[in-house]
């Protein structure tokens, strides 16, 4: 599985769409990311406006989902 199907994957197991995304690893990372950046990522490889998804990107978003999936277990609400 290659870093876009994983990001996809991630986004449909957890229900964050691509905006959510780009909010949630910029908080992380520090680093900008945009909404038009995810949308580049997860675009049809064929496409002129397609980027390879970087590996940094999916890291975080794992570990953000895992932050978020431990304050629920904690009970803790989560507002993005």
């Amino acid at each position: 599985m290659d870093n876009r199907q994983r990001y996809r994957s991630l986004l449909a197991a957890n229900g964050i769409n691509q905006k959510e995304s780009a909010k949630l690893i910029k908080m992380l990372t520090r680093r900008p990311c945009s909404e038009r950046a995810v949308h580049s990522w997860l675009n049809d490889p064929e496409k002129p406006s397609s980027r390879n998804c970087p590996d940094w990107a999916v890291e975080a978003l794992e570990q953000v989902i895992g932050f978020m999936e431990r304050a629920v277990a904690q009970g803790r609400t989560i507002k993005l």
